[in-house]
Parts: C-alpha cells; sequence; structure tokens
C-alpha cells in the first residue's frame, strides 16, 4: 500500500538484500526455493526476520535517550483515497443442527451437506 502511494516499485518478503549505487538486488523467500528480484531506487521493501541483526543499545545511551524532549506535532489529514459508502452487520448465524448417529441421522446430513452447504 506504501509503495501504491508513493507510486513506486515494491519488494516484499526480503531475506537478502544488496545496494549498489541506485541499483537494488534482493533476494525472496519462495515456495520451493528463493527469487533474486532487482530494481532501481526508489523502492519501498518489506524485510523477512534474520535480513539484519538488530543493534541493542547500551545502558549509557538508553539513560540519555530518557532525558531528550520529545517533539509533538500536530497531525495532517492526507486526500482520502476511498469512500465509505455504507456498514452493516454481518448476518446472524443460523442456529446449529444435532444429529444422532442412526442411519437415518446420517443420510440427513449427507443430504443438508449437498443441497444447504453445497459441500459436494
Amino acid at each position: 500500500m506504501v509503495a501504491e502511494l508513493l507510486n513506486t516499485a515494491s519488494i516484499t518478503m526480503t531475506s537478502k538484500l544488496e545496494i549498489v549505487g541506485t541499483a537494488v538486488t534482493a533476494e525472496r523467500d519462495i515456495e520451493g526455493g528463493k527469487e533474486t528480484v532487482t530494481a532501481t531506487l526508489p523502492v519501498v521493501i518489506s524485510a523477512q526476520k534474520g535480513l539484519n541483526e538488530p543493534r541493542y543499545p547500551k545502558l549509557p545511551d538508553i539513560m540519555k535517550a530518557k532525558s531528550k524532549p520529545i517533539e509533538e506535532r500536530a497531525s495532517t489529514a492526507g486526500n482520502a483515497r476511498i469512500e465509505t459508502i455504507s456498514m452493516t452487520l454481518p448476518p446472524a448465524k443460523a442456529k446449529g443442527k444435532v444429529l444422532g448417529d442412526s442411519d437415518a441421522d446420517i443420510a440427513e446430513l449427507v443430504r443438508l451437506l449437498r443441497e444447504e452447504a453445497k459441500a459436494f
């Protein structure tokens, strides 16, 4: 969605990333293997766990961060790209049916699955 709003390319589920100049080469995990994708900057990239090792802050840095002021900014409304036409509650669920284990009940279950649930 971010890439669409920015009108730029996107690469999702990146497990390996290499940026040289404006060229981006990313490796993605796909079912049964890996896929290599290339793009040019600017590009929106979503990362998989393991792409990078996190940097953990040291205790002095944590203490310094506590004393820094937090700048507050007023929010600005952007241009809405969607419009809500209506909202309704989902339909109420039908009551369940309790059947036994007799031959007639099994036949009724099969009939209900075929005709009402369209299971097969």
